[in-house]
C-alpha cells in the first residue's frame, strides 16, 4: 500500500492494460468496495464467517476452496489497508476516521483471537479427527496456540496501522501549512505591490 503498486502499474501498463484497470477502478463496484465503512465490514466479518461456519472444513478438503480462501483474504485484507494507508489516489475519509476505523475494528480482532483460544470444541473437529497425527500439540492445544497468536498479531498490526497513520497525517498537516503559508506570501506580495503602485500614482 506505501509502494502505490496502482500508480506503478499505471505508468508501466501498456495503453490497453491502462485503459482497462482505470475502467475498472473507475468503476462503480471498486468505489463501494474500497469506501472504509464497507471495507472494514468485509474485513471484519471474513474471519469470523470463515472461522465459526462449515466453509473452514471446506477449505481443508477442496483444494480450489483452499486457494481461493488465501487470495480472497490477500484481496480484502489489501483492499482495507489501502483504504486506511495507501498512498494511491482512491477515496479516503480523513485522518481522525482513518485512525476510528482502525480503533473500532481492532477489538473485532483480539475478539476473534480470543474467542478461538477459548473455545471448548475444535474447529473442524471432524476434520481434524480423520487424520493421523502422531506429532506436535494435540488439536485443542494448536488451536488455543493460534488463538493466541491471532490475538497477538492483530493488536501489533493495528499498532503499526496507527503509527503509518500518524506519520502520515503529520506530513499532510505540514504539507498544508506550507501551502497556506505560501498563498499568505503571495497575498502579501501583491498588497505590496497595489501599495506600491499607489504610492508612485
Amino acid at each position: 500500500a506505501l509502494g502505490a503498486p496502482i500508480t506503478l502499474a499505471l505508468r508501466t501498463l501498456p495503453s490497453g492494460g491502462r485503459g482497462l484497470l482505470l475502467s475498472f477502478l473507475h468503476s462503480r463496484f471498486v468505489k463501494v468496495i474500497t469506501f472504509p465503512l464497507v471495507a472494514g465490514a468485509i474485513y471484519v466479518l471474513n474471519p469470523w464467517l470463515l472461522y465459526f461456519t462449515n466453509f473452514y472444513e471446506l477449505t481443508l478438503t477442496n483444494p480450489v476452496v483452499h486457494y481461493f480462501n488465501h487470495v480472497h483474504f490477500v484481496i480484502v485484507g489489501s483492499i482495507w489497508i489501502f483504504a486506511l494507508i495507501g498512498i494511491d489516489p482512491m477515496p479516503r475519509m480523513g485522518y481522525p476516521i482513518r485512525m476510528l476505523a482502525v480503533f473500532v475494528t481492532l477489538p473485532f480482532h483480539a475478539f476473534l483471537g480470543v474467542t478461538v483460544l477459548n473455545e471448548n470444541t475444535n474447529i473442524a473437529r471432524e476434520y481434524y479427527e480423520s487424520i493421523a497425527r502422531d506429532w506436535g500439540p494435540t488439536v485443542a492445544a494448536d488451536q488455543q496456540l493460534a488463538g493466541g497468536i491471532m490475538w497477538v498479531t492483530g493488536d501489533v498490526v493495528g499498532l503499526l496501522l496507527f503509527l503509518v497513520l500518524m506519520i502520515q497525517w503529520s506530513r499532510a498537516s505540514d504539507r498544508e501549512a506550507r501551502r497556506v503559508d505560501r498563498e499568505l506570501d503571495r497575498r502579501d506580495a501583491a498588497e505590496a505591490g497595489h501599495t506600491a503602485s499607489d504610492i508612485s500614482d
